[in-house]
């Protein structure tokens, strides 16, 4: 009887080492395994791969970086030792302890190329962490979308845009009539009188109505009159005179010139304009 239960067991025995010996190589096969994270496809992600390298898997597609992938029994990993689990960590591979997130978009800022979410990415946005501004032309700490001068060239962007100069070039301000290309468009004073069509408006135009005599000689600066005459004495030319008269001297009624006179009143003849005169008028 001792006999045959020490049989039995010497086969129990022998069966647990055979079995044993079946289950090493699938155990050998789970051990070449290997875990790791990967951003080839512009996110972080979780695959698995034989240990040479081939049959690579993923096994996550989460909108939010994954990492720090372990096998069973370390559920609680921190890859980066950052004090916050891989399993929700924001960034797992990279320490952020503050897990701050400004775009609550599952992705730390630490690892968000785009922290505020508005479309820009950090490294060109003036202010990262305000989803309302990403430019500040001028430097001067305010965004463009909040500052009344993006350029701080002295003219307000309404004042820019409504005249046609460039709100986002200090160079480029409201046309001004000074003989420049204030606004930067080519064109100068362009917008401003310029009375015989010359090259010069008249701001800076010596002579506006080209006619030869300077503007601060000409009795009629806008309209050509060159001989200048001002029949009526009164330093306005006859040419842009909006009357004439009254008469100052007898000579002015001789030859029909009684005829010409409008102010203060016409005349009848030559005596008529002469009497006016004589009296002092």
């Amino acid at each position: 009887m001792k006999l045959q239960n020490t049989t039995k067991n010497a086969f129990l025995i022998t069966l647990f080492l055979a079995m044993l010996l079946c289950a090493l190589p699938i155990i050998a096969a789970a051990q070449e395994k290997i875990a790791f994270h990967s951003d080839r496809d512009g996110n972080y992600e979780i695959y698995v791969m034989n240990a040479n390298g081939s049959n690579q898997t993923r096994l996550t597609n989460n909108p939010a970086g994954d990492g720090g992938p372990s096998w069973g029994g370390q559920a609680n990993a921190d890859g980066d030792d950052d004090s916050a689990p891989d399993d929700t960590d924001n960034c797992p591979t990279i320490s952020n302890p503050d897990q701050l997130d400004t775009d609550s978009d599952g992705q730390g800022n630490a690892c968000d190329a785009d922290d505020d979410g508005d479309g820009v990415s950090d490294v060109n946005d003036d202010f990262p962490l305000d989803t309302n501004e990403s430019t500040d032309t001028d430097g001067d700490g305010i965004g463009n979308n909040t500052d009344a001068d993006d350029d701080n060239d002295g003219s307000s962007d309404i004042a820019e845009i409504a005249a046609g100069s460039d709100p986002l070039n200090p160079a480029s301000t409201p046309e001004v009539c000074d003989g420049a290309d204030n606004d930067l468009d080519g064109s100068v004073d362009e917008g401003f009188l310029n009375t015989d069509g010359d090259a010069l408006a008249n701001c800076v135009d010596p002579d506006d109505d080209n006619d030869g005599v300077l503007d601060t000689a000409d009795n009629c600066s806008l309209t050509p009159n060159p001989d200048q005459a001002d029949f009526d004495e009164d330093g306005i030319g006859d040419t842009c005179d909006p009357q004439t008269g009254p008469p100052k001297r007898k000579e002015q009624c001789k030859d029909g010139g009684w005829m010409r006179f409008d102010f203060p009143r016409t005349f009848r003849n030559q005596g008529d304009c002469t009497k006016f005169v004589n009296a002092g008028n």
